[in-house]
């Protein structure tokens, strides 16, 4: 039962992985390339500020040296809730 909720949350979590255009000195970035990279970058953002966010919590940044199955979602709930409450009361 475990198995197949699991399987369930990763067809529904796919999520595709976007690189930002690099440029060399003989092949320079045109302008769309440029604007794409300004968004790709602001998302990227916003991930990493979040990441860091849910951190700041120690036990997301310790290893979990528990043996039980899904440990880690016990820990990333409750440091995901902390870090939205924080968001919505600043």
């Amino acid at each position: 039962m475990e198995q197949m909720a699991l399987r369930l949350l990763k067809l529904e979590y796919q999520a595709s992985i976007t690189t930002a255009s690099g440029s060399t000195l003989k092949t320079p970035l045109s302008f769309e390339q440029k604007q794409e990279n300004k968004i790709i970058s602001s998302i990227r953002m916003t991930v990493e500020y979040a990441i860091t966010g849910i951190k700041r919590l120690g036990c997301m940044t310790q290893s979990l040296r528990n043996r039980r199955p899904f440990i880690d979602e016990t820990f990333i709930l409750p440091s995901t809730g902390i870090w939205n409450f924080h968001l919505r009361m600043a």
